[in-house]
């Protein structure tokens, strides 16, 4: 049960544990109040670069995650196969951010200068490397009864560094005090890319007992193509209520502001008992890099460095540790990583209702079909069916067939046939043998710098019968999926010898590089997202054990090897004078949702399995997203409750939100007068318009040499 009640695992926490102390944001989305949501944006990443504390200290660089402000983006779509398991790498975008003010009574100006990087989904062609120019100029500081002082801000991303090239997006956000006892803000936003854009206009009580606001946005049409169409709303809310009415006809809507359902994005995680019961999980999580060219990131997931920034074996950098100090590493860069994988089991009857990923390979065409798959199990017989229920449509980026039965079909298997499957709920890849009463799941922990592997040698020597990966693979072999040895005379008797080196942490196979040849990049193929190897195994004596070839991948423990074009597919890790530098894991554990554990004591999801990892506060990760039809949202498909136990028995973990949307619960009531009046008054506001903007690239950007002085909010 959650353990805010009585007897709960939180009752025995002292009253200063992290658990109890540690911030909780909140907010409540709408979709009227959705462009105020590009506002907490770029508030919250303009926040992280903590200017205020380096007024007249000259430009300096803060390291801002992004990810942290996006909440409700689109998580969309299957995972590629052959994904690498290094998702959750951690990318901090580096700001240059310059604050100026000539004396204690004169405006404070704050320039920032971000680079901009192409995410890959489109757009017009841009010469250079695109940046956002920023310029605020603040005239008074937060206060008890106004936090959001007095500034005006103009933002616009340029098509280069230049500040004469093109804009394709400008906005402008400034704050409102001049109406006795309100204090609000404006906002106006261009994206000429899209054609979408929105403005606002929002009044605050300064006791927050009551708001009003005005609300318009160019926005896709979800329901319609995705086409642009413009919306208008009129918003108001006091203690009790919010409405919220659409200005073209649209019928008045009321909402309780205290009953509401809950989506959280991030949690801690807490230890349950002990002489730290109730304190952080803290894991060494990783530290900011720079040499002279760029900055980046250091971590368990390897090295992350800005676009432009590449780093080669060999090379030299510096390491900006936490306790304040700087300290030079050197950088060993491989075309792959080692993993080792270890199996888990979960019974049949605990996948009751849970849905799987699966491919299936068409050797006439050349081509795959991604499935989506549900198991249904009957606890009578201990055993259960496997049906495909839609098909991926890679052209509207959706499933297909998925609200009917019509084309359903059971996935029929023969007693010990081996069926693959992947579950973004799970961790990844799924594995069942028919006959079985379980299934097995991988975790994957990287080992590439691991070097009790050597057992005092230079040479890792492992061996190979399944899906054993070839040196000098071309792009055309990548993208037909012709990356692995003929597997004629390959058998028990007769493993593949590979070689991992610790000199250069490779694979290598009759002295040739595992993997793709020199300057072979896939792409749109079958191993775009990369490749990895079958099980290999550091004993050929194991192999000699078993019956068959296939049984190698139901072993307990095994390596694999992971390579391909990509960055996130190769290993890249920091020396300090010989030996790797290591980080901590995540820590990850299977966990079985109930409706008692969950936030909005909803039972849809009670039953269900998944993998939760946990890679340090705020980062816990594994519950499944789902897409709100037709409105381009993606939430968690539950939330956990603030309390509940989490992890394995003996070695318990307690969870808690500490980022969360809220979903106000439609009212029965008649709106009240002063709601009534509130709408009334917002109706006559005027909206920014985007011809009030100022194109802020006023300044060259500064050249800036010296380590990051802010990472993610956190002055160094």
């Amino acid at each position: 049960m959650p353990g805010g009640g009585s007897n709960g695992p939180t009752d025995g926490f002292a009253p200063d544990a992290d658990y109890h102390t540690d911030h909780v944001g909140s907010y409540v989305w709408d979709r009227s109040l959705e462009p105020l949501n590009e506002i907490g944006k770029i508030l919250g990443m303009i926040s992280q670069t903590r200017a205020e504390e380096f007024v007249n200290d000259g430009a300096y660089i803060a390291l801002v995650d992004e990810d942290q402000e996006e909440q409700g983006e689109d998580k969309s779509g299957p995972s590629a196969q052959g994904q690498s398991a290094a998702g959750q790498a951690t990318e901090l975008v580096p700001w240059i951010v310059e604050a100026l003010r000539s004396s204690a009574t004169a405006p404070q100006t704050t320039r920032v200068w971000v680079p901009f990087e192409d995410d890959g989904q489109g757009g017009p062609a841009m010469a250079g490397t695109p940046t956002v120019f920023a310029k605020a100029v603040v005239t008074k500081g937060v206060t008890s009864t106004n936090p959001y002082g007095a500034f005006d801000m103009h933002y616009a991303m340029h098509e280069s560094e230049d500040l004469g090239s093109a804009v394709f997006q400008k906005g402008s956000l400034h704050s409102v005090d001049g109406v006795a006892g309100f204090r609000g803000f404006g906002f106006v936003s261009e994206d000429t890319m899209f054609s979408f854009g929105s403005a606002v206009e929002v009044r605050v009580a300064n006791d927050d007992s009551r708001g009003f606001g005005r609300v318009m946005a160019t926005e896709p049409d979800w329901e319609g193509g995705g086409l642009p169409i413009t919306v208008e709303y009129l918003i108001a809310y006091n203690e009790d209520t919010f409405a919220r009415k659409e200005v073209a006809g649209g019928e008045l809507e009321l909402f309780l502001r205290d009953q509401f359902d809950s989506h959280a994005w991030r949690y801690g995680l807490y230890h349950a008992s002990g002489a730290n019961a109730g304190d952080r999980v803290e894991l060494n999580g990783g530290f900011p890099i720079s040499a002279v060219g760029g900055h980046g990131w250091a971590d368990y997931w390897g090295i992350w460095t800005e676009p432009g920034f590449d780093l080669d074996h060999g090379d030299v950098v510096s390491g900006h540790l936490s306790d304040g100090s700087d300290k030079n590493f050197t950088v060993v860069a491989a075309p792959g990583r080692l993993m080792r994988v270890e199996r888990q089991t979960i019974a049949l009857a605990e996948l009751d209702g849970a849905t799987f990923e699966y491919w299936t390979w068409d050797e006439q065409l050349q081509q795959s079909t991604q499935l989506l798959v549900q198991y249904t199990h009957d606890l009578q017989s201990g055993s259960g069916e496997w049906w495909a229920t839609a098909t991926w449509d890679e052209e509207n980026h959706s499933w297909s067939g998925k609200d009917s039965q019509q084309d359903d079909f059971q996935i029929t298997l023969q007693p010990g046939e081996w069926l693959h499957l992947w579950s973004q709920s799970l961790g990844g890849g799924v594995e069942f043998v028919e006959g079985d009463t379980e299934v097995h799941i991988r975790k994957h922990t990287f080992v590439s710098g691991d070097d009790s592997l050597f057992s005092g040698g230079t040479t890792l020597e492992l061996y190979g019968v399944s899906d054993c990966l070839r040196s000098g693979i071309t792009a055309a072999e990548a993208n037909s999926g012709d990356v692995f040895l003929d597997p004629a005379g390959i058998d028990l008797q007769n493993p593949v010898n590979y070689q991992f080196q610790q000199s250069d942490r490779s694979l290598y196979l009759d002295a040739a590089l595992v993997g793709l040849a020199a300057g072979q990049e896939p792409s749109g193929g079958f191993h775009d997202w990369g490749m990895s190897s079958g099980p290999l195994v550091a004993d050929p004596a194991v192999l000699q054990q078993l019956n068959d070839v296939w049984e190698v991948w139901q072993l307990d423990e095994y390596f694999m090897y992971e390579t391909g074009h990509n960055e996130w597919n190769h290993y890249r890790a920091l020396l300090d004078n010989g030996t790797p530098v290591t980080f901590d894991p995540p820590i990850s554990f299977l966990y079985t949702h109930s409706q008692a554990n969950d936030a909005n004591n909803e039972g849809a999801y009670a039953g269900e399995t998944v993998m939760l990892q946990y890679g340090g506060h705020g980062d816990l990760w594994g519950i499944p997203f789902l897409e709100v039809e037709d409105s381009g949202r993606w939430y968690p498909a539950f939330t956990l409750a603030d309390g509940i136990l989490v992890g394995p028995i003996g070695s318990e973990y307690v969870v808690k939100a500490i980022e969360k949307e809220l979903s106000l619960r439609p009212s029965q009531e008649a709106i009240t007068p002063t709601l009534q009046t509130g709408l009334d008054t917002a109706a006559a506001l005027v909206l920014p318009v985007i011809g009030d903007w100022v194109n802020p690239a006023d300044k060259v950007k500064p050249n800036v040499t010296d380590p990051p002085k802010v990472v993610a909010g956190v002055i160094q």
